[in-house]
């Protein structure tokens, strides 16, 4: 692994539109889904952003983003976006040669947990994390829990009274369904 790199991902970048100005972490924090074409090999971004509750969508013109130049300098670059169409709903056609490959990402600045060994590596931002469940309700979700939880639950609560430590669950979850 090179001995210097930007170790974080995510790094907030400043998104204009129109006077208005934000950044990618501050838009997520307030509802925006996002995603980015991030494209290695061409050096290029875009960004497609959506606010279900507000009923609107955006897209930003592809700008040029240079993952190795950033990776090399050790820091991410101060990038900056503007978002080219903001609209109820957006949708695009194309001819020719069309590459695009949007994938929501996780806004929110954290560290690289793994090493740099592809050119894909080179991202600026994280990919989200997925909690993959079985198809169930939640109450048989929560059946599920407790039954696992249960045969060493009483234990644990007994042997954190003997070391006079609090025994109170941190979090309680009820269920509204039935």
């Amino acid at each position: 692994m090179h001995s210097r790199y930007d170790p974080m991902l995510s790094r907030p970048v400043k998104v204009l539109f129109a006077g208005w100005e934000s950044d990618t972490y501050t838009l997520q924090r307030n509802g925006w889904q996002i995603a980015a074409d991030e494209d290695m090999r061409d050096c290029t971004m875009q960004l497609a952003l959506s606010h279900k509750g507000a009923g609107i969508q955006a897209i930003t013109h592809k700008v040029d983003w240079q993952y190795m130049r950033d990776f090399a300098a050790g820091q991410s670059a101060a990038h900056v976006i503007h978002v080219s169409t903001m609209h109820r709903e957006i949708r695009m056609e194309m001819m020719g040669r069309v590459e695009m490959n949007f994938n929501l990402i996780d806004a929110k600045p954290q560290l690289r947990k793994s090493e740099i060994v592809t050119l894909d590596d080179l991202c600026h931002f994280a990919k989200p994390q997925q909690i993959i469940l079985p198809e169930k309700t939640t109450a048989e979700l929560l059946e599920e829990i407790l039954a696992k939880q249960q045969p060493g639950i009483e234990e644990h609560y007994m042997s954190l009274a003997r070391k006079g430590m609090n025994t109170r669950p941190a979090a309680q979850i009820i269920s509204l369904a039935s």
